[in-house]
């Protein structure tokens, strides 16, 4: 495809989505013999992989929903899962579906996941010491390898300065260079939405009461 187009590789797909939904297609369309066969399996293989992942990530917040809450999983399955599914119905059923996946994935995974795990760390080992030395404890009793001074120091140091300095490259990055070819007031519109939502949801359900059930 690049060499039909007159371009390098990474002008004509970069990976992602265009990867799978462009370039395979193209790439399954021009096998001949054996290319049905080959465009079903591994399409009903990506299919596969969407949804063990969309259960993956779903799981998260309905456990999180139960233990603070103490909902059911019957009554937690129903609300996040139905939700998400309004959400994403609404969102990307439209014209604009590929460019709000994008976006969102791109912001979702490269900053608030990022930031969401450099703010977790410091908090925790910075300003809640006896829980780091807790969760220390726990892990020596059990494992074969045991956490000193090297995991504090790797954890308290080590770990942060790398993760600030990957969310403050990718936000030169996007200042700089955006992302996507797509114009600056729609990615950043989007993408800060994304990340005001993650903080907004944050906070709330750190200030709910917790009605998880009793440990016994």
């Amino acid at each position: 495809m690049a060499y039909s187009a007159g371009a390098s590789v990474d002008d004509v797909v970069s990976g992602g989505i265009g990867l799978a939904f462009i370039a395979f297609p193209k790439i399954i369309s021009s096998m001949g013999a054996g290319g049905d066969l080959f465009g079903f399996l591994f399409f009903a293989s990506l299919t596969v992989a969407g949804i063990t992942s969309m259960v993956s990530i779903l799981q998260v917040p309905i456990a999180g929903f139960q233990d603070k809450l103490g909902w059911s999983r019957k009554k937690a399955v129903t609300i996040i899962a139905g939700g998400s599914a309004i959400v994403s119905t609404l969102l990307f059923s439209t014209h604009s579906a590929i460019t709000f996946v994008d976006i969102i994935d791109y912001f979702a995974n490269n900053i608030g996941i990022v930031a969401g795990g450099l703010l977790s760390i410091v908090l925790v080992s910075w300003f809640r010491r006896p829980l780091l030395k807790q969760l220390q404890e726990h892990v020596n009793q059990y494992s074969s390898i045991k956490l000193g001074a090297g995991w504090n120091f790797m954890l308290t140091v080590v770990t942060p300065i790398s993760l600030l300095a990957a969310l403050l490259m990718t936000l030169k990055s996007i200042f700089t260079e955006g992302y996507g070819g797509y114009p600056i007031e729609i990615l950043l519109p989007i993408g800060g939405s994304v990340v005001a939502i993650f903080v907004f949801c944050a906070v709330v359900f750190s200030r709910l009461k917790d009605n998880g059930p009793e440990e016994k």
